[in-house]
């Protein structure tokens, strides 16, 4: 049986292509829970790049309407819901950030990778979910160099069978004499290292290399990537955050014209001089809450969606911990922040709070009501229900009516 461990040692530490027949079936990942997110996200606002819509070979300018404006119903096939949308066309469909929009699924290839960090250790990029689905022939942004440093894990869903071709640097530079994409790949197919994978097979692409993927059957395939961050990358991360805490202190009245040219700089560039100063970045503490970030959301990059809930129904019934996911909580002195699901609350430290987060952490299942007496001694009972309230609306806690 194929396991990560196996993976690791075919691919010579993720450095080599891969393959790993029957090694998932459906308790892991399945179609239904792929067209449950595409359900999910028609009543959304796409996160990041989003989705991008093909149809025979050319990029549907108005694909995203179209895609949630017509999701699968329940119970339609995906073969079903493709002939109603494309018809006879060839066509892709790719989600990106496809991991905020069905959590029992993200859930469980979260749960997955806990054993690929094991022998591979945990990516400072975090992990990033792709759905691809279609019957598109060659992908259809031809062969490419991802930006980013990223083992890429393909789960092949079915129906059809997709056969993934790279190239390795030098190979394919000297074979096509650049580095630019290439969109003639029948060109040079015949160089590449191929595997073709079918349902339940797992393909694992290298970093940094050139690649295609071809699928002339219908099929939905779910790809996870391993994000390696270079230290430029990680650098740019922590100096975001740091911009981001430093624009929220900073007051957006406009700065009075300046008259005298000659004179001394104005008092605001003095204070936004101060605020900027190197003095104020703790690279350590961003560092910190970055991982911590991270490991709240099994290393997902992105927060799921956040739950739309009636804070004022929620009393009664049981709390428990949306497993694999566990709560990180870092306490400095009288300020402690809780990383949950990726996102970062801010709060006043308390023994109250840190004693719920580790007992929820180690599994246990709580009356709501208990959680709110425990966290009301040290918090307002306002403030304790709010706070309650906000971890399942980010889906750190599953909240279970009475």
């Amino acid at each position: 049986m194929t396991t990560a461990s196996s993976l690791f040692e075919d691919s010579e530490g993720f450095e080599k292509p891969a393959l790993g027949k029957a090694a998932f079936d459906s308790a892991l990942c399945s179609t239904d829970e792929v067209l449950s997110a595409f359900r999910a996200l028609a009543g959304q606002e796409p996160y990041g790049t989003g989705i991008r819509v093909f149809e025979d070979g050319g990029m549907v300018a108005d694909g995203q309407k179209r895609l949630q404006d017509n999701p699968p119903a329940e119970g339609e096939d995906v073969a079903d819901w493709a002939k109603r949308l494309f018809g006879d066309k060839k066509f892709g469909l790719v989600l990106n950030s496809a991991e905020r929009y069905n959590d029992v699924l993200t859930a469980k290839i979260a749960k997955w990778f806990e054993d690929v960090f094991q022998v591979s250790g945990f990516p400072l990029g975090g992990l990033e979910m792709v759905f691809f689905v279609g019957n598109y022939g060659y992908t259809p942004f031809g062969v490419h160099l991802d930006r980013d440093q990223a083992t890429v894990f393909h789960f092949n869903l079915g129906p059809g069978h997709k056969i993934g071709h790279v190239w390795p640097k030098d190979d394919y530079i000297a074979l096509t004499g650049s580095t630019d994409f290439h969109f003639q790949p029948e060109e040079i197919v015949e160089h590449s290292i191929a595997h073709e994978f079918g349902p339940g097979d797992i393909y694992a692409m290298p970093s940094q290399t050139y690649h295609i993927a071809r699928c002339d059957e219908l099929t939905v395939d779910i790809a996870v990537a391993l994000v390696r961050l270079s230290k430029h990358q990680l650098a740019d991360k922590l100096v975001s955050a740091f911009r981001d805490d430093v624009l929220k202190t900073i007051d957006e009245a406009a700065i009075p014209p300046v008259f005298d040219w000659q004179a001394d700089l104005p008092q605001e560039f003095t204070d936004i001089e101060n605020s900027l100063s190197t003095e104020t970045l703790d690279a350590p503490q961003y560092a910190q809450e970055y991982l911590l970030r991270l490991r709240s959301n099994g290393g997902f990059n992105a927060p799921p969606s956040v739950l739309e809930i009636d804070r004022n129904t929620m009393s009664g019934g049981l709390l428990q911990v949306a497993d694999p996911f566990q709560m990180m909580l870092h306490e400095q002195g009288q300020r402690a922040l809780l990383f949950a699901r990726g996102y970062k609350l801010s709060l006043i430290a308390s023994p109250a709070l840190s004693d719920l987060v580790t007992r929820l952490n180690k599994g246990e299942v709580m009356a709501f009501e208990t959680a709110l007496d425990l966290l009301s001694e040290d918090y307002e009972p306002a403030a304790a229900h709010a706070l309650l309230c906000r971890l399942v609306q980010v889906r750190a806690l599953i909240w279970s009516p009475a």
